[in-house]
């Protein structure tokens, strides 16, 4: 069975720009397995074209992803990402009722060799929803849809950052809440990570063009904002 094609954002005869589905890595490593589909391998068939890869989403996230068809592309696309002058934009459903905007400064460790990294996150609160349902010790459950906007590109930052600040993405199984997340898989029937790479904003390294890109609201992801009754951001 053919694989499906893949949802292009952007393309020139430097860059491609496509919607990454959740649950596809985004190319082969030591922790995958051969029969895993990979995004690289499955963009270079659709476009018949060698591609590199500039910058990471990991597994289970959605959204915008950018490759380069060329070192010197690769090479000027990727001094972006490092000197910032990249605009990264998230959506993300997380517990509690998150404050109107706030920035997170938490410094991050890495491994292996445990030293901390400088690491900064903003976000904001774009709706709320509290739901009848008991959980533990208490009679609602409460969530928010959020717009993230990393400015630093530290590994799982936002994942990690949000869940420091006691509001975990539901769906993460490595930093989230897990009795959170069993209610929105088991009884809610919302599986899946809550978080998608929505935009991203960049100057194109060859031509100075200034590209804006939006990917469509992953289907998990709309699907739980259906539910909660908010509107698509």
């Amino acid at each position: 069975m053919e694989s499906e094609e893949l949802e292009i954002l952007y393309l020139d005869e430097h860059i491609v720009a496509v919607n990454k589905p959740a649950g596809m890595i985004v190319h082969r490593n030591e922790y995958t397995q051969e029969e895993f589909e990979n995004l690289l391998n499955l963009l270079s068939r659709q476009l018949k074209a060698y591609l590199y890869p500039v910058h990471r989403l990991d597994r289970a996230t959605a959204g915008v992803m950018v490759f380069a068809l060329s070192k010197e592309v690769s090479n000027g696309l990727m001094k972006g990402f490092s000197e910032k002058k990249i605009s990264k934009e998230y959506l993300c459903i997380v517990r509690g009722l998150a404050e109107e905007q706030a920035i997170i400064t938490r410094e991050l460790r890495k491994k292996p060799t445990n030293k901390f990294q400088k690491a900064e996150t903003h976000f904001w609160t774009l709706a709320q929803k509290e739901l009848p349902i008991s959980l533990g010790e208490f009679p609602t459950v409460r969530y928010s849809l959020l717009r993230v906007l990393p400015l630093t590109g530290r590994r799982h930052q936002i994942r990690r950052h949000l869940s420091y600040e006691h509001h975990p993405i539901l769906g993460d199984k490595k930093h989230g809440h897990s009795t959170h997340n069993k209610l929105w898989l088991e009884e809610l029937k919302l599986p899946g990570l809550m978080l998608q790479a929505h935009k991203l904003a960049f100057e194109h390294p060859i031509n100075g063009e200034k590209i804006k890109l939006q990917a469509s609201i992953a289907p998990h992801i709309q699907d739980a904002i259906q539910y909660m009754g908010w509107e698509s951001p």
